[in-house]
């Protein structure tokens, strides 16, 4: 029920796309909840809204975009925060990440003051720098802000 966006209508395509989507996610974070040895701590709320942040969008609109890409102790695991303007975002951004060839740990979306954030735990191969991941997640707030 929570996969349809905004209690719309959906058809029967797009809602079975969604579900399968959804399956394919909790299969891979099944499969990888054993490597995963990190507490999960927000950054962004520790460190006042941002740690990490940079201005997209036209000079005339330019939009704030927290994202935050950090390495982690264990080698090749990064966590990412991005807030979502909602919450049916989660698996575009899940796939993105997939896309890039990382395996995700840890999915998990929760509000902080009023906002919808989506916190990842990646295993990341050694070719996919924290800088591409980075670049990527702008690429897609970019797209949903034209689109």
């Amino acid at each position: 029920r929570g996969m349809i966006p905004n209690g719309s209508k959906c058809s029967i395509d797009t809602l079975l796309d969604l579900t399968i989507r959804h399956m394919v996610f909790m299969q891979s974070v099944a499969k990888y909840a054993d490597k995963l040895k990190q507490p999960y701590e927000p950054k962004l709320v520790k460190e006042k809204e941002r740690t990490w942040a940079v201005e997209v969008g036209d000079d005339d609109e330019p939009v704030v975009c927290p994202i935050i890409v950090e390495e982690l102790k264990p080698q090749g695991q990064m966590q990412i925060e991005m807030m979502m303007e909602s919450g049916d975002q989660f698996l575009e951004i899940a796939d993105v990440v997939r896309g890039l060839g990382l395996n995700i740990l840890k999915g998990v979306m929760e509000t902080r003051e009023a906002k919808i954030w989506s916190h990842f735990i990646v295993e990341a191969k050694p070719q996919v720098t924290r800088i591409q991941l980075f670049c990527s997640l702008v690429q897609l707030f970019q797209h949903r802000r034209t689109s």
